[in-house]
């Protein structure tokens, strides 16, 4: 039998003894117990799997209603366990349940089953296995439920009975982001709140409305919202109010590529209404002109709208690209030989780059000159270009005494624009300049700043466990497999059955002696 580690599936191999049938120590190995606990035990193939027929050995019981030990037996009755035990083939025991009666209150009672729960006919390792399989977040309950020859409810049974996982204390930084996983009338996002640090999951929340959030974190102890320092977010207005009122110690940090990425849709915004416009101007123009004597010849005008729009469609990836970025394609490729053996390790837009001969423009270019002909095409984009090149600035060379100043400079430098969307981005950065200031604090336990990415990876997570549902219905147990699946501590609840059975001295002696051997 395989041994498992905290999150490994068992599962053993079938090994046959002499005659080609499983040997009975082998049998015994594989469901614990000793040869004094077996009273009698055969096994059999049949066509839908392999069945073990066990009768363990009488034993004195404790009565559980008045704790009085008997030996007294009632009757027996047969129950069929699935055991997925086998990693090839379907185990089943048919387990001949003895029944006890009690010689001084007169009641009944089965003996001590170390199979299953109580009345389940669902092995104890077979649930073992199934929770470990539940870790995986890809994996759907009628995936788990195949792999175990059990039915997708009992799987659903299964989880919630040994899954109910309570809030995590708050932290002293918090990260709240929504992901897409529940469509309903309430709300289309859920809120998901993590720790910084540790990056565990502190609860999943089937709503990101205002009073929803306020009625649950009123609802935490004051005591331990005081703890509470940092609250990164993105910039939804809702997160930096619940920190305004839940949160009477914490201030509100803006995430930096939250804030990038409201200049970057800016930025796609001005390219599209670029090309689109040079894609209207072209068809409203002949392709052609003809001389006076009937010669044809290509429109220039109508030729330079073309190539506008190609630059635009075809190479807009090349726009806010850094100096220092290079292909991600690169480790992938082979290494080239000859003379462009030496590019493979220069940035995209380095001018040294070796040029290629482009058949639409008809002339030898690389990515630094084709960089520039975009630019070219719209001084709109060239604005949009310097300002997230200073944004980017911003970010990356500031530190947070001096983060307050750059960012009313830059303010200011952005009001000065010519373009309406760009001086509209100068009020957002207004609106949010306390919260962007805040997330150039430098956190201790991290040395990093504080920031919402270590979120976005966990929202991948929530979102496989989304599709694997194939929708989600109950959010309770959509809330506990995610924070099952990513969470490592989370625990297992087993259910407790008191030990009934007394064990003789003899029985004792003999099992003494085989421990010593």
């Amino acid at each position: 039998m395989k041994k498992s580690n905290d999150n490994e599936i068992v599962f053993a191999d079938i090994i046959p003894g002499e005659n080609g049938l499983i040997d009975g120590d082998f049998i015994l190995q594989l469901f614990n117990l000793h040869k004094e606990d077996v009273e009698d035990l055969s096994c059999i193939h049949q066509a839908d799997g392999i069945y073990v027929f066990i009768t363990l050995a009488a034993r004195k019981h404790e009565c559980p209603y008045c704790t009085t030990p008997t030996k007294k037996i009632k009757g027996y009755h047969t129950k069929k366990i699935t055991h997925s035990i086998f990693h090839n083939i379907n185990c089943y025991i048919e387990y001949h349940v003895r029944r006890y009666e009690c010689t001084a209150c007169g009641k009944t009672f089965n003996e001590d089953n170390p199979f299953s729960e109580g009345h389940s006919t669902i092995s104890v390792l077979t649930v073992y296995n199934v929770l470990t399989a539940l870790r995986n977040p890809k994996l759907s309950y009628e995936d788990v439920a195949k792999t175990f020859n059990i039915s997708a409810s009992s799987v659903m049974i299964i989880f919630d009975r040994h899954v109910q996982i309570p809030r995590k204390p708050l932290p002293k930084y918090i990260l709240i982001d929504e992901v897409h996983a529940v469509d309903s009338r309430d709300s289309k996002y859920a809120c998901v709140i993590m720790d910084f640090v540790t990056q565990d999951i502190i609860d999943i929340l089937p709503t990101r409305r205002k009073e929803d959030l306020v009625r649950y974190f009123t609802l935490i102890p004051r005591e331990e919202r005081e703890k509470v320092e940092i609250i990164c977010s993105d910039c939804w207005k809702t997160y930096r109010e619940i920190t305004r009122i839940c949160f009477p110690n914490a201030i509100h940090a803006c995430d930096e590529f939250h804030i990038i990425q409201i200049f970057t849709e800016i930025y796609k915004g001005l390219r599209v209404d670029t090309m689109k416009a040079a894609k209207n101007k072209r068809d409203k123009l002949e392709k052609y002109l003809t001389t006076p004597n009937g010669r044809k010849y290509l429109n220039p005008e109508w030729n330079k709208y073309d190539i506008q729009h190609y630059l635009l469609s075809k190479w807009n990836w090349l726009l806010m690209k850094s100096d220092e970025y290079k292909s991600k394609d690169n480790k992938k490729k082979k290494k080239k030989k000859g003379k462009h053996a030496d590019d493979e390790e220069l940035p995209i837009l380095d001018p040294n780059r070796a040029k290629k001969m482009n058949k639409k423009l008809g002339r030898y270019l690389n990515f630094y000159d084709i960089h520039n002909l975009l630019i070219e095409t719209n001084p709109d984009l060239a604005e949009a270009e310097n300002f997230y090149d200073k944004l980017r600035a911003f970010y990356h060379t500031i530190s947070y005494n001096e983060a307050r100043e750059a960012l009313n400079s830059l303010i200011g430098e952005l009001r000065m624009s010519n373009v309406p969307e760009i001086c509209g981005y100068a009020s957002t950065l207004s609106e949010w300049k306390k919260s962007i200031v805040n997330s150039f604090i430098i956190i201790d336990d991290t040395g990093t700043h504080i920031s919402t990415g270590k979120i976005e990876s966990r929202n991948k997570i929530i979102k496989d466990v989304k599709r694997a549902s194939n929708g989600v219905r109950n959010f309770q147990r959509f809330r506990n497999r995610c924070l099952f699946a990513i969470n490592t501590d989370t625990p297992i609840y087993m259910p407790y059955t008191p030990k009934r059975r007394i064990d003789d001295d003899n029985d004792r002696s003999n099992k003494s002696k085989k421990t010593s051997k």
